[in-house]
């Protein structure tokens, strides 16, 4: 069953990229996109909240945030080094 799952999965891709982020880029509160985002934290970090939680992204993670999530990009100390993708 599952392998027939995965069979029929299909999606979109709406954007891709490889992106350095600073303190400035990745400060905006309460966002809610309505496609899944898919983070790979390459160096670096930074934090986002959902639902009062944080979350600390680091070096090495893998991160989804599905789609209608709303979430803060609330902090990066320094800097964040981070592949992307959004995907419907």
């Amino acid at each position: 069953m599952l392998k027939k799952l995965f069979t029929s999965l299909t999606f979109e891709i709406t954007c891709a990229q490889h992106v350095e982020l600073d303190r400035d880029s990745w400060n905006l509160k309460t966002y809610n996109f309505p496609w899944s985002r898919l983070y790979f934290v390459e160096k670096g970090s930074g934090i986002v909240v959902h639902h009062g939680k944080k979350y600390h992204l680091v070096p090495g993670r893998m991160y989804l945030i599905p789609a209608h999530t709303p979430v803060d990009r609330q902090y990066c100390p320094d800097f964040m080094v981070k592949y992307y993708v959004h995907f419907n």
